[in-house]
């Protein structure tokens, strides 16, 4: 019995899994050995009910995940639920028919196997029924003033007060920086630590503007997704990375950014900043785009004038 909920469980997705799986694992335990006084015919009703409450939460939850990563409109649910049935079944035969009395080795095989055929179905469905997302744009407009009017603050400031003040107005009290290793690199204490050193930059220097990939707000947050800091420098190429080996090209590097802000009586406040790539990668190589270029003039912040 347990293996058979082993091999159910790995329809959910994993950081449910991570959180939940040491408590249902237990409860399902519990359970089972609780049915092992009674009949077989109780046993069995037992085991259906399990099942099929393991495959109703499975197509909960990944319909749930989904509907936020994907952002699309709420037509696409009966493709992801149909998806979501289709490879359920498959995962139940394959269990039925070909891992009783074989290897240990094949069941592991097949257990993932399975679980990447219901990935795949789930994909299926998605793209079948999937509308484009589209950007709001008012989310966008607010992302952009908050950043517009941070970026001025921060050219104009004259003193540490004027520092404080644009940090005060723009992140909360708890805001915490963290890596592309997902470590806490930075807190509120620690940023404002480092206000005197941005302070004795020349105001050029401190913010040079973002290009905004995406925004979204949902009820009270707000996320945005940016290329951060985009800077222009000639470099040799002395590994013919882009070409010829020895030749100069105009290299803009640049960090890709996930800010979440949080909708306060005071404003929006920024409470979490996501550094999902480093400062130094390549944007563009003589003006041609590497990886996602600046969208246009309506994604791009800089301070205002």
């Amino acid at each position: 019995m347990m293996r058979v909920f082993d091999l159910l469980f790995m329809l959910y997705p994993p950081d449910y899994r991570a959180e939940f799986g040491d408590e249902m694992r237990a409860v399902f335990l519990t359970l089972a050995e609780s049915q092992q006084s009674e009949s077989w015919m109780s046993t069995g009703w037992f085991a259906w009910i399990e099942v099929l409450g393991l495959i109703r939460g499975a197509i909960y939850e990944r319909q749930r995940q989904l509907w936020k990563l994907a952002a699309v409109s709420w037509r696409i649910s009966a493709s992801m639920a149909g998806g979501a049935v289709f490879a359920s079944g498959m995962h139940i035969l394959m269990y039925w028919f070909l891992v009783p009395g074989k290897s240990k080795g094949l069941a592991r095989v097949l257990e993932h196997l399975a679980s990447r055929v219901f990935i795949l179905a789930v994909a299926v469905g998605i793209a079948a029924g999937q509308q484009a997302a589209k950007q709001d744009p008012t989310a966008l407009e607010i992302a952009k003033s908050i950043y517009s009017s941070s970026f001025t603050a921060l050219r104009e400031a004259k003193t540490l007060e004027d520092m404080r003040k644009l940090a005060d107005s723009l992140d909360s009290a708890d805001w915490i920086s963290v890596d592309w290793f997902g470590r806490t690199i930075l807190t509120r204490r620690d940023a404002d630590r480092d206000l005197e050193s941005v302070l004795a930059l020349p105001p050029e220097r401190r913010v040079t503007g973002m290009d905004i990939i995406w925004a979204e707000r949902d009820s009270d947050r707000l996320i945005v997704v940016a290329w951060m800091m985009s800077h222009e420098v000639e470099r040799v190429d002395s590994e013919g990375s882009y070409g010829t080996k020895g030749t100069t090209h105009r290299l803009m590097r640049g960090a890709l950014i996930r800010d979440i802000f949080l909708d306060t009586r005071n404003g929006w406040r920024r409470i979490r900043h996501d550094k999902i790539l480093p400062n130094d990668t390549v944007l563009a190589v003589d003006g041609a785009p590497r990886i996602v270029p600046p969208l246009d003039e309506r994604h791009r912040v800089t301070p205002a004038k």
